[in-house]
């Protein structure tokens, strides 16, 4: 239990002032924490796959260890004290990515529209609601433009991957991106029903 204590203590209590930066910051490094490890852990599924693989195509190793060093730093940045900061950084620099991917590889590439979902529930837990409507409009103008751009012929993309077989890292990549959802999900109910419970102990009383 001591260990458990000392983890906590170290990875995840918040040091804001305020209760709604302290639950934030909290849900924050709980995210974190999960998606730096999941992420290891799709890195070495990743590495394995390209050694066993003679002509494999998936995602490159040194991609998805820059994401799992990327997680790893904004924890550290919001142990800092920065977890408004870490906040922001995670959505502008996930949704960068995601836009880059689609306007490589399509808009209609799978595992951008789960990521897409990823980020919209993040913004309107970590930031604010309405921030998750600017960042809401901002996906639904990303994926107007490619693909007007793309009918238009004025987008030329790399298509190899619709040729290509679905293969297990894709899965687990996808498998990731469901569990960070369902993470974040319990995360968000489970502070909403202490902040009931803690309001009708305030009503009896």
């Amino acid at each position: 239990m001591k260990i458990v204590s000392f983890l906590y203590r170290f990875f995840i209590s918040p040091v804001s002032a305020d209760e709604d930066g302290k639950r934030q910051e909290y849900i924050l490094n709980i995210l974190l924490i999960s998606a730096t490890t999941l992420l290891f852990c799709l890195f070495l599924i990743v590495c394995l796959q390209q050694a066993l693989i003679n002509d494999y195509q998936g995602i490159s190793p040194v991609i998805v260890f820059l994401a799992t060093v990327f997680f790893s730093s904004l924890l550290l940045l919001s142990r800092k004290g920065f977890s408004r900061l870490a906040s922001y950084s995670i959505v502008g620099v996930l949704f960068l990515y995601i836009f880059y991917a689609n306007y490589s590889w399509g808009p209609d590439l799978p595992i951008t529209w789960i990521l897409y979902c990823f980020l919209i529930t993040i913004s309107g837990i970590l930031i604010s609601s309405r921030f998750a409507f600017f960042v809401t409009t901002a996906i639904a103008s990303a994926l107007i433009w490619l693909t007007w751009m793309l009918n238009g012929g004025y987008l030329v993309l790399a298509r190899d991957w619709k040729q290509t077989s679905f293969l297990s890292g894709d899965a687990v990549a996808a498998s990731i991106a469901f569990a960070l959802i369902a993470i974040f999900s319990w995360l968000a109910n489970r502070d909403l029903r202490a902040s009931l419970q803690r309001a009708r102990v305030s009503e009896a009383a």
